[in-house]
């Protein structure tokens, strides 16, 4: 068992600048991969192979011996073809070997590979969030805990899959528009929600046949908190049950898993579905 490799044709070295490049940036997320040069790399082509460096490695996490072994890689091109994506033939990683160091709280599920991955929650219910947050001063000079920079786009991500979630159970205040979530919505949101705790994105996922558009839908559950919801509200379990029974008669949306119940991104707010829709009424 071992990370990723990827191969990079034509450079000669790994910095931020080709990262970004070649869509490796948040792979990454601020770390400076092991790389080699080579002549000779997959479909004959030179460029620099490159891995996640040690430092990155969690507990149990093993590196990929850096460099192109064809009698015991596998090798393919990502989608786009900016880069290769490479891996030990008899040992396909496994969460362990792209687990980040540092990792956000959550549920964890078994996905399609068969091994188990801790999805982060963002919207934590009834505590506001659990990501880890900065003391900044106010505009009015005020102290104020905010989610640290880095995880910006996963709180915008999860207030995406609150609304389309608000949206399934016709929980929306009057007028209120939300767009419904598409499948390759509800991929890519998946896709970025395991990204916060392991070194992957849409290639590497894609590789171990991970996500189906069942698990991806708990996925997004898991980011919102929706079995907590579910355990302390009663009269909303019995409202997914009854959804669940209504949508098997007819296609489902791709999230068919509420007003806003509190477990906001930034913290703010109470309540839960059930008061939230009674409050409408």
């Amino acid at each position: 068992m071992a990370g990723f490799l990827y191969f990079i044709s034509g450079g000669h070295a790994v910095n931020a600048e080709l990262l970004a490049r070649v869509g490796l940036a948040e792979v990454f997320s601020g770390e400076s991969p092991a790389f080699r040069g080579c002549t000779n790399g997959p479909a004959g082509l030179g460029g620099v192979i490159c891995a996640a460096p040690e430092s990155a490695l969690a507990p149990g996490g093993k590196l990929p011996a850096i460099g192109f072994f064809p009698e015991r890689q596998s090798w393919r091109p990502a989608p786009g073809e900016k880069f290769w994506l490479g891996a030990e033939a008899a040992n396909p990683p496994t969460p362990a070997d792209l687990a980040r160091p540092q990792q956000i709280g959550g549920y964890r599920l078994t996905l399609e590979d068969g091994t188990s991955w801790l999805v982060p929650i963002a919207r934590s219910f009834p505590r506001g969030t659990i990501l880890p947050k900065r003391m900044i001063l106010g505009e009015h000079g005020e102290l104020v805990w905010e989610p640290l920079p880095r995880f910006a786009a996963f709180c915008a991500d999860a207030e995406r899959i609150w609304d389309d979630f608000r949206r399934a159970f016709g929980l929306l205040a009057e007028g209120e528009q939300v767009e419904p979530l598409s499948v390759d919505d509800a991929r890519d949101l998946a896709v970025r929600a395991l990204a916060v705790n392991y070194r992957v994105g849409l290639a590497e996922l894609a590789w171990l046949g991970c996500l189906t558009t069942l698990n991806q839908v708990k996925i997004l559950d898991a980011v919102i908190d929706l079995p907590a919801i579910i355990e302390a509200d009663a009269a909303f379990a019995e409202a997914i049950k009854k959804n669940a029974a209504a949508a098997a008669a007819q296609p489902s949306p791709p999230h068919p898993s509420a007003s806003d119940t509190g477990n906001s991104c930034d913290g703010s707010g109470a309540g839960s579905p059930a008061t939230a829709q009674a409050s409408q009424t």
